[in-house]
Parts: structure tokens; sequence; C-alpha cells
């Protein structure tokens, strides 16, 4: 999971053209952290920003930052990525809500308790 996360972060930053992005992953029910990745461009220094789950989850707007937030609601997760961009435009959107999606869908089969047990997925 480290390596897709550090892979899309790479792309994320080159779409809007940022310093950084945040991809985390919340327990809708508890708000709690599961899992997250921040990745910076080579050779940028810079705090890790402190978000809350609690914001993201009630789709807050969140200042001097844009967020996208996966789309399949249906789960007991969410996922999202924060770039410090005021602004993306559609087509930005598009492109992140996909590798977000793909993050989603990730996250899940490797979680699910199908693949823990060891069972392959394709035969």
């Amino acid at each position: 999971m480290k390596k897709a996360f550090s892979f899309f972060g790479d792309r994320i930053i080159g779409i809007v053209n940022s310093d950084w992005v945040l991809f985390r992953i919340i327990d809708i029910t508890s708000q709690k952290t599961i899992g997250e990745h921040f990745s910076t461009r080579k050779g940028y220094t810079n705090g890790y920003p402190h978000i809350s789950n609690k914001m993201v989850i009630d789709r807050q707007p969140i200042s001097q930052f844009e967020y996208v937030i996966s789309s399949p609601e249906n789960l007991n997760i969410l996922v999202f990525c924060i770039v410090p961009i005021k602004r993306i435009n559609n087509d930005q959107r598009v492109f992140i809500q996909a590798i977000i999606n793909e993050v989603t869908k990730l996250f899940v089969i490797l979680n699910s308790v199908y693949y823990k047990k060891g069972n392959k997925i394709f035969v």
C-alpha cells in the first residue's frame, strides 16, 4: 500500500502542480485515521499539515486547501487526498477522483477477509 500511495501521490503532485499531497483513510464510524501518506515534491521541505477528520467527513471547507473524497459512499471508510491549493479545475478533480477511487479499491481488496485468509483472487 505504501508503494501505491507513493506512486499515486507523485501523480497528483504533477496533476495539480503542488508541493505536497496528503492521503488519508478514515473510519467513518469512529472518525479515526486508519492510514495515511504524506508525499512532497523532491527538494521541498514543509511541516506536516494538521487536518481534522471531522471536517473532511462533514465536508467542511478548509482554508488554503482543496480536497477530493472517494466516491463509493456505501463503505465504512472514507479515502481522501488534500493539496495546498485553493481551487482545482474540473479536469484535475476528475483525475484525482479516479486516483482516489483506485486507492479505495486497493485498500478494500487488501483488507478483505478473503485476501487475509491467503486465498488467491485470480486463478
